[in-house]
C-alpha cells in the first residue's frame, strides 16, 4: 500500500503463489475500505482481507475448514458489494473447482437454499449445466452416460458481477466460467458458461425470465495453450445495452467472439462479434469490454481491444461496436516493440485525461506501452462500464455509485425591469462530472414564471464536464406599477441526485414603475 506520495505505508505477504486479484471495499460502513486479495494458490485458502493498518480481520483467510470447496484463483474473480442488502459486504469468489464461494464480512460462508440440502452454504453447491444434477448434489462422471451427469463448470478464470439485472431492487451474481466433461477432466473445456444466481445461490427468475436453463455450446476453444496465444478470460460486464432498464451480460470468449446475453437468453443483432477470421488463420483473443452510450443517444457501445497468437508479428485492435454488436470503428494497436506479437489483453479505462470535454480510452498493450484514443463527440457520455471489473475499486460490480449532490445559490440576488439586470441562481454539483445531470426545480414566491420574468425551465441539464452551471433570471418589463417581487428557485427531488444545503435561492425582482 502506498500513499499519494508513492511512499510505502505497509507490505504483506499472504502467500508465496502469485497474486491475481485485488478489490477495496468498505466492508462495514466504517468509512474504511478494507482490501480483498485472492491468490493463484494450490490449496483451498485463496482469499484474504486486510484492514487499512494491514491487519488481517478476523475470520480470513478463507477457505478454512469444511464449510465449501474452493482452490487457485486465476484471475481477478472476486465480486464485492452488499449483495443481501443488509448493509454489509459480502465477498463472492469463484475459483478452480466446480464451487463458488460466497462470504460474509468476517468470513462464514453465506446460507444457500434449502432446494440444495439443509444447512448447505454457497461453497458446498456444485454448478452442473443441468439444473437437476445440480439438485441431486453430484454427477456420475462416467463416459457414456448422459451430457446432464457430466457436464460441470470450473472457475478458475471464472469472474463474478454483482447487479440487480432486472431492476426489481435485489441484487444477483453473475459468473462466467468454463464447462467441461468430468469424464474426462479439466482441461480442456467445452464452452465458456453463463449463470444468473439470487443472493441464496438458487438460479436467477424474475419478471418473466428464466436461468435455471441456462445456454449451451456458446462456442468451443481456438485454443486453451498459453504457449500459442495468452489465454483468454471471460470477464463479464453487466450494463443496459438498450435502454430498456433491463441489464444485459457482455463476455469475450475463447472462441475468439465476444458474446451479448440478453436476459431472455437471446442473442440479438449481429452478436456475437468475432476478432478471429479463419481465413487469416491464427487465433486472436478479445478482452473484456468497457461499455458506454457514448452520443448519449440511449443506446450503449461497447469497446474492447485484441491480441494475437505469439511468434505472427502482428498486433491486435481497439474495437468499438454498437448495441447490436455491429462496427463502429476498429483501429490496428502499435506493433511490438522487441517483440513477436502485440494486443491488448487488459479492459480499456474510459476517462477524461486532457483538458477538452470529451472521453478518452487507454490500453496497457503487451508490448508497446500505454497508449491513448480520443473519443470525440463524447462529452456527454453515460458511462456504464468503466474499466476492469467494472469499476476503480475492482469490486466485479455493476451498481450505481455514489449519487452527486446539488445545491443551489443566488449568485446575483435582484434584478431588475426592463431586464438589462438579470438576477443569477448558481447549481453546484458534487461527485463525477462524466455524464451530464439533469436537475429538476420547483418555483414558488410572489413572481410568477414566464410572466413576472422569462420562462424558466423546471427542468435544467449540468452539462458533462460542469460543476456549476449558472442561470440568469431575466425580468420581463410591463406597465403595472408593483411592489418588489420575489421568485424562489428550489430544488426538487430526484433519483439522480441528493438535495444539498442551500436547496432554494431566491431572486428579488425591483420594478421600473
Amino acid at each position: 500500500v502506498l500513499d499519494h506520495l508513492g511512499r510505502i505505508v505497509w507490505s504483506r505477504r499472504p502467500t508465496t503463489s502469485e497474486l491475481r486479484g485485488l478489490s477495496v471495499y468498505d466492508l462495514d460502513g466504517d468509512k474504511t475500505l478494507d482490501i480483498v486479495v485472492t491468490a493463484a494458490v494450490g490449496s483451498q485458502m485463496n482469499t484474504w482481507i486486510y484492514n487499512t493498518a494491514g491487519v488481517l480481520r478476523p475470520g480470513w483467510p478463507q477457505l478454512n475448514g469444511t464449510s465449501g470447496y474452493a482452490y487457485g484463483v486465476y484471475n481477478s474473480n472476486a465480486a464485492v458489494h452488499d449483495l443481501n442488502k443488509d448493509g454489509r459486504g459480502e465477498i463472492v469468489v469463484p475459483s478452480d473447482v466446480h464451487y463458488i464461494a460466497a462470504y460474509g464480512p468476517n468470513g462464514g460462508q453465506l446460507p444457500a437454499n434449502v432446494i440444495y440440502g439443509t444447512g448447505k452454504g454457497w461453497g458446498k453447491v456444485g454448478v452442473w449445466e443441468s439444473l437437476a444434477t445440480e439438485l441431486r448434489g453430484w454427477g456420475t462422471c462416467t463416459a457414456g452416460d448422459a451430457r446432464a451427469e457430466r457436464y460441470r463448470t470450473n472457475f478458475a478464470h471464472g469472474a463474478s458481477v454483482i447487479a440487480d439485472v432486472n431492476g426489481d431492487g435485489r441484487f444477483e451474481v453473475v459468473v462466467t466460467g468454463n464447462v467441461y466433461d468430468c469424464a474426462i477432466g479439466h482441461p480442456p473445456g467445452k464452452y465458456n458458461g453463463v449463470y444468473i444466481f439470487n443472493a441464496d445461490r438458487s438460479r436467477f427468475t424474475g419478471s418473466g425470465y428464466d436461468w435455471r436453463t441456462v445456454p449451451v455450446d456458446t462456442g468451443a476453444p481456438l485454443t486453451e495453450d498459453y504457449n500459442v496465444i495468452e489465454n483468454n478470460v471471460p470477464n463479464p460486464a453487466v450494463a443496459d445495452l438498450d435502454g430498456d432498464g433491463k441489464k444485459e451480460i457482455v463476455y469475450a470468449s475463447y472462441d475468439g467472439r465476444v458474446h451479448a446475453f440478453w436476459l431472455d437468453k437471446v442473442k440479438r443483432g449481429t452478436w456475437p462479434y468475432s476478432v478471429y477470421s479463419a481465413a487469416e488463420g491464427i487465433p486472436r483473443f478479445a478482452s473484456e469490454p468497457v461499455i458506454a452510450d457514448l452520443d448519449n443517444d440511449g443506446r450503449a457501445e461497447v469497446i474492447f481491444t485484441s491480441w494475437v497468437k505469439k511468434g505472427t508479428n502482428k498486433t491486435g485492435k481497439l474495437h468499438i461496436l454498437n448495441w447490436l454488436g455491429t462496427r463502429l470503428h476498429e483501429v490496428a494497436l502499435p506493433l511490438a516493440f522487441g517483440a513477436d506479437w502485440n494486443g491488448a489483453l487488459a479492459a480499456p479505462t474510459l476517462a477524461n485525461i486532457d483538458s477538452d470535454p470529451d472521453l478518452e480510452v487507454v490500453l496497457n498493450t503487451a508490448h508497446s506501452g500505454f497508449v491513448a484514443y480520443d473519443l470525440p463527440g463524447t462529452a456527454s457520455a453515460r458511462v456504464l462500464w468503466r474499466t476492469g471489473r467494472g469499476n476503480f475499486h475492482r469490486t466485479g460490480t455493476a451498481v450505481p455509485g455514489p449519487l452527486p449532490v446539488v445545491s443551489i445559490a443566488a449568485t446575483d440576488a435582484q434584478a431588475a425591469e426592463p431586464g438589462a439586470n438579470p438576477g443569477v441562481i448558481t447549481l453546484t454539483r458534487t461527485g463525477s462530472t462524466t455524464a451530464p445531470l439533469t436537475v429538476k426545480l420547483t418555483l414558488t414566491g410572489g413572481a410568477t414564471n414566464g410572466v413576472d420574468y422569462r420562462t424558466l425551465p423546471t427542468a435544467i441539464t449540468m452539462p458533462a464536464g460542469r460543476v456549476t452551471l449558472a442561470v440568469a433570471i431575466t425580468p420581463l418589463d410591463d406597465v403595472v406599477v408593483e411592489a418588489t417581487e420575489v421568485v424562489n428557485v428550489n430544488i426538487a427531488a430526484s433519483d439522480a441526485y441528493r438535495t444539498g444545503a442551500p436547496a432554494t435561492a431566491a431572486v428579488s425582482i425591483l420594478d421600473n414603475d
